[in-house]
Formats: C-alpha cells, structure tokens, sequence
C-alpha cells in the first residue's frame, strides 16, 4: 500500500469524505475548456499549439483583459508538462534568450524521444525478444490504462490542471523500458 494512502483514509474516518473524492474547481475559472466539444480538443494538432514549447493558460492582465489561449490537447500539454511543469514559463525563460533556445531544444528533442519510445513499445509487442506474452500484455495495458484515465479525467474535468504529467510519470518507465528494449534488439541484429 503507498505511504500516501494514509491522508484518503483519514479524511474518510475523520470527514466521511469519499477516498477518490476530487473537488470540482469553477466553471468560471479561465483554465476552463468545457465549452468546446472534448473530441475536437484530443484530435486537434495545430502548429500553433507548438509556438510556445511551454504550457499555456489563459491569463487576466492588470487591465482585466484576456491574454494568451489555454491548452486544449492533453498529449501536446503533458509534453509541454514533463519538462517544464506549469510554473516554468515565458516569464523565466525570456522569447530570443539562450535559455529559452536551449528550452526548445530540449522540448523538441523530448518529443522526438517519446515518438520514438512509443513506437518501440508498439514493436516490442511484433517483436520476438526475450519478454514473454504476458509481459508485453501487462506492460501495454498498464500503459494503455494510465493514458485513458489521463484522457478520461480530461474530459470529466475539463480544466488545463487535469492535463498534467504528474498523472502519467509512471509511463516514462514503461517507454523507456521498451526503447531500451528495441536499442537492444537492434544491437543484435
């Protein structure tokens, strides 16, 4: 049992608060993507998105007045995510400095990386190695279920927070295991 388990628990004994409890923020609230239909947000890849390699959420200036656009495709926000997190933005790394030159290669090269990952982890499935079947099954579908309830929180919760690698980390193992795996098989052949 995680150590952190502890803190459910005592909230149900002490409060009667529910263990998967997960309090719903405002619909007001400027990270809100409610509005839009959750299909459109999950299949759009526009190159626009990619303008800044950090992630984005709407913001209100000192004159009251939007600024900038909310993420909306959680696969382009958890890469943003995993590098950066949420704090790491524009106002640290400055547009045109070399810190943020070196931020966006970083991000590039991290997307690549995980493209490349994730078709290893596809090979591995086709591929004859040293795993046997039901490793491979256990390892896809441990995968495969940390990214549908990554998207199904998304679409429960539509809020640019819901889309954070903190709900995935565990698949940067299971990709990197299967890259490692395929690097392996390659050397062989």
């Amino acid at each position: 049992m995680p150590l952190g388990l502890w803190y459910p628990i005592r909230n149900l004994i002490r409060f009667g608060v529910s263990p998967g409890y997960v309090q719903a923020l405002s619909t007001t609230e400027t990270q809100y993507l409610g509005t839009g239909n959750f299909w459109s947000r999950i299949t759009d890849f526009s190159l626009w998105q990619l303008n800044s390699v950090f992630e984005q959420f709407l913001k209100i200036d000192e004159n009251g007045m939007l600024s900038g656009y909310n993420e909306k495709n959680p696969l382009i926000a958890i890469m943003k995510n995993f590098l950066f997190d949420e704090y790491i933005n524009e106002s640290i790394f400055t547009f045109g400095t070399v810190a943020e030159k070196i931020a966006v290669i970083f991000f590039w090269v991290s997307v690549v990386l995980a493209i490349l990952a994730f078709a290893a982890m596809i090979a591995i499935c086709f591929l004859h190695t040293q795993m046997n079947k039901i490793e491979k099954i256990f390892l896809i579908t441990l995968y495969g279920c940390f990214m549908v309830s990554l998207y199904s929180l998304s679409a429960t919760m539509p809020f640019v927070c819901s889309m954070n690698s903190r709900y995935i980390t565990p698949t940067i193992s299971i990709m990197t295991l299967c890259l490692g795996i395929c690097i392996q098989r390659l050397q062989m052949c």
